[in-house]
């Protein structure tokens, strides 16, 4: 009866006006939206083209027929749809792992109608009905009460069968994998007490402790002996999702057992609903308390109240020094410094309370040219001078590679030169305090020691700290502007070889190794000498540097030049920057003038001298000007540790006077940080020794035993030129002997050229 109204209203139109046949096609549509199904379509359109007359233009009844279509294909496949957003896969406990598209629920069935968050479920499999009201607690929990699947009836008369204590569900998502979010509880350390339903266990206290990656919270339980149902177990709390609902605070997060890594952790083991209250300590306090229930299983029922859950948490902020310690400001006036080689970044916070060091990308892949040997060396150095260590989380989710500092104390401190503080750190989830040492080399340039391992307690943090054989770890600036070279004067060096070919017997082998600059050098082949079937300079093959100028290419006296019998590559030069000595061995932070994709960034020299009164591998107090070369200089990759005597209260930025007798400097240069054990002129990423040659206005060479004659010869110029002062007449010979007498003695001294 129903097709015949529509057929006679189709038909019929050309009696009414156009405006109320559209009225009425419109009311039609509607009724007919209640009605109509899959079935009826073909039969409904078959009909309305059959008994509607043909013309032309769009007439009513055409409208009426798009009408029905475009309400019915929107009906269809398109008037209800579940936020896209929500695509993706779930868990839901009891059920598992649940899909739901733009469409349909696994298990539930499809969108048939919504309304706001309500909406009417068709299970295919079933042949029934459901409404189901879904409330988007956040963007990765989802939670519904739904009515049992029934015959088909309107949206608002199935859902109005919905209860108020009908169950609960909640559904936390899967993937795509969602983003962390901070957890709540702020201001970590703290201690806590904890009740299972036998009691409050509060003696000896648990411990929670922060995590660098803010999403995360480590809780140490403790075992009370007079208390059921409590033990000594770790956990990690990963913070999923956080919402309020009047004055109660949520939080959905996942729990990994710490301590039972081996066994296999289900979803269901894993998700936890907690209820969650921040009370603020009285008037003057700085602590915290957070009162904390824990729902029983992977749902969010049961939590009424933070007093009431399957465990309930008293949180205390366990600390309150950290508030109050600040890091020296000749320390943080750099709010940024830099390791060596540029692999760890040191940034403070505003308040200078809080230090964080992260650690490059590509820090193990490679050091700015150095071998990928080398820089893996580098980077496990680095994690042992650090007494924590990258690792991966108890869910197996890789951590960022971020160590936090927080300042707790500072035990002593010699002003704008050297501090002693005890830190809390935070290396991933790891945490506890250290002692640390700062040093002040250069106003570019600082020192960091700092003890092994983390400590519970801050009085055990210094207490077996030893400044004698902890290691350095050297940090400069971000920009370092050149500045004036220490120990000017020229160098020679003869002899340099690899030390692998050197141990090998002699026999040469095609292989890679960087030069002074970091510059890989191709070695020869087994026979040929050539490299790509170009002939190679037999000099640009030895890895040969025959002399060193400091501070004599420039007015400013800033660089330090390598030269090279090589045509390709004459001259090495490099910028000095901060340098420092500590006892009888000298440090300069140095960098290339040019410098190549190979190069390393910066460079630390350290080099001793020795005069002919120095036994062998003593070194004399500071050094000489000029110097000419004795013995071969070893290129090797070898770097590590860093031990050796406290360095001494001289002033960074000094000048040490150039030692009267010296005629030798044994040289080595390193690039991740200025290592304490390295023996200058034998190990360290190159190494180089040298003898006197002259001042920075000599070219020429000489050998060493110039250096023993030119005292003599200074008194017998001396002797000559107070004689012939006697005589006036010969007064303009003694005008001749002054700059003679000078020349002379810048060729022999042993003094630097200072201008």
């Amino acid at each position: 009866m129903g097709l015949n109204v529509i057929k006679r209203v189709v038909v019929e139109q050309n009696t009414m006006p156009h405006s109320w046949a559209l009225q009425l096609s419109a009311v039609v549509v509607l009724w007919i939206l209640k009605l109509l199904n899959e079935r009826t379509l073909p039969l409904l359109m078959s009909s309305i083209r059959d008994s509607a007359p043909r013309r032309s233009g769009w007439s009513p009844p055409r409208i009426v027929c798009l009408l029905l279509l475009f309400a019915l294909v929107t009906h269809t496949y398109g008037g209800c749809e579940f936020p896209g957003h929500w695509s993706g896969r779930w868990f839901q406990s009891g059920v598992g792992i649940l899909q739901v598209n733009r469409t349909s629920i696994e298990t539930k069935g499809e969108c048939y109608d919504n309304q706001g968050d309500k909406f009417l479920i068709y299970d295919r499999s079933e042949d029934c009905y459901r409404c189901m009201v879904v409330h988007e607690k956040h963007t990765s929990v989802l939670q519904y009460k739904e009515t049992y699947c029934d015959q088909k009836a309107s949206l608002t008369e199935l859902c109005y069968t919905i209860t108020g204590d009908a169950a609960l569900y909640s559904m936390f998502r899967k993937s795509p994998e969602p983003r962390p979010v901070p957890c709540p509880f702020k201001a970590a350390p703290f201690t806590f007490t904890y009740n299972r339903g036998s009691g409050e266990c509060a003696n000896p206290p648990s411990r929670a402790e922060s995590c660098t990656d803010d999403s995360r919270l480590v809780l140490k339980y403790q075992a009370c002996p007079d208390i059921e149902s409590t033990e000594s177990n770790v956990e990690e709390l990963v913070c999923v999702a956080t919402w309020k609902e009047g004055s109660t605070r949520y939080l959905v997060g996942r729990l990994n057992q710490v301590s039972r890594r081996s066994s296999v952790a289900t979803d269901e083991d894993q998700y936890r609903c907690f209820v969650y209250e921040r009370v603020a300590g009285g008037s003057g306090s700085n602590r915290v308390t957070y009162h904390v229930a824990q729902s029983g299983d992977a749902t969010c029922n049961g939590l009424q109240n933070v007093l009431e859950g399957s465990r309930t948490i008293r949180l205390t902020t366990a600390d309150s020094h950290h508030g109050r310690c600040r890091f020296p400001s000749w320390i943080t006036d750099h709010h940024t410094w830099l390791s060596l080689d540029h692999s760890r970044t040191y940034k403070f916070s505003l308040r200078n309370a809080t230090l964080r060091i992260t650690t490059a990308a590509a820090a193990t892949a490679g050091a700015g040219g150095v071998s990928s040997a080398s820089a893996a060396e580098s980077s496990a150095r680095h994690h042992h001078d650090m007494p924590y260590e990258h690792h991966s989380s108890a869910s197996g989710a890789e951590e960022q590679d971020e160590v936090r500092v927080v300042c707790h104390s500072i035990l002593s401190s010699v002003e704008q030169r050297r501090v002693q503080i005890v830190a809390h750190v935070t290396a991933g989830c790891d945490s506890g305090y250290v002692c640390m040492m700062f040093h002040k080399r250069d106003n570019t340039v600082i020192e960091i020691q700092q003890s092994d391992g983390l400590y519970e307690n801050t009085d055990d943090a210094c207490r077996y700290f030893d400044p004698t054989t902890t290691p350095y770890t050297t940090l400069i600036a971000p920009a370092l502007h050149p500045s004036r070279c220490p120990h000017w004067g020229r160098y020679t060096v003869q002899g340099t070889r690899l030390a692998a070919d050197a141990a090998g017997g002699g026999r040469k082998r095609r292989r890679q190794a960087p030069d002074v600059g970091g510059t890989e050098i191709s070695g020869p082949g087994p026979d040929t000498g050539s490299e790509g079937g170009v002939l190679t300079p037999p000099e640009c093959l030895s890895h040969d540097y025959e002399a060193l100028a400091i501070g004599c290419g420039s007015a400013t006296h800033d660089t330090m030049d390598f030269k090279s019998p090589c045509p390709h590559q004459p001259i090495s030069a490099y910028f000095c920057h901060g340098s420092w000595q500590e006892n009888n061995t000298h440090y300069l932070i140095a960098s290339p003038v040019a410098r190549k994709s190979t190069d390393a960034l910066r460079y630390c020299l350290v080099y001793t001298f020795e005069g002919p009164d120095t036994p062998a591998g003593a070194s004399s107090s500071s050094a000489a000007g000029a110097l000419t070369a004795t013995g071969a200089a070893n290129i090797n990759t070898g770097a590590g540790g860093a031990h050796n005597r406290p360095p001494t209260e001289r002033g960074a930025s000094a000048l040490p006077a150039p030692p009267p007798h010296a005629t030798m400097m044994r040289l080595s240069g390193l690039y991740d940080t200025c290592h304490r054990h390295i023996v200058p002129g034998k190990s360290g990423l190159w190494a180089f020794n040298f003898t006197t040659n002259g001042g920075c206005s000599q070219s020429g060479e000489t050998g060493a035993s110039s250096v023993l004659v030119a005292p003599a010869l200074n008194m017998l110029l001396t002797v000559l030129v107070l004689t012939s002062s006697v005589d006036s007449n010969i007064g303009s010979a003694v005008r001749l002997e002054y700059p003679f007498r000078a020349q002379l003695a810048d060729r022999y001294t042993t003094q630097p050229c200072i201008v």
